[in-house]
């Protein structure tokens, strides 16, 4: 999957392509990039993943599968599990760079199919996620 930029994520967020099923769960590395501001500091922001057709108007209603069922592990650099906060249809995770990454695994037998899931940040945070 290609680099997410900040400006793909920004507003009501970007559509990232499908990532289709597997019997055991599609496992899915997210690497995050902070920015500094003027004076050498980084920048706070937040990822938030949707699949949720209520809080975002771009996802088709009853599209969105329930993010709870799959899995984090291997937090590193600044992605804290503590910053972790998930729901039935969404997750995000607050980030303060330069850099950090988790593992999501995708719920077994379920995929995200293109246009059902977005990803929206605030802050200057480049994403790349790869499958």
């Amino acid at each position: 999957m290609p680099t997410f930029t900040p400006e793909q994520t920004r507003g009501s967020g970007y559509a990232p392509p499908a990532i289709p099923a597997t019997s055991g769960g599609k496992l899915t590395t997210w690497s995050l990039t902070g920015s500094v501001d003027s004076t050498g500091n980084y920048l706070l922001g937040y990822v938030v993943v949707q699949t949720n057709p209520t809080a975002n108007q771009n996802i088709p209603s009853g599209s969105g599968i329930n993010l709870n069922d799959g899995t984090f592990s291997n937090f590193s650099g600044n992605c804290i599990e503590d910053n972790l906060v998930k729901g039935q249809k969404e997750f995000g995770i607050s980030f303060r760079g330069p850099s950090g990454e988790f593992q999501y695994k995708l719920p077994p037998l379920q995929g995200l199919a293109s246009g059902s899931w977005y990803i929206k940040t605030t802050g200057d945070i480049t994403i790349n996620v790869t499958v």
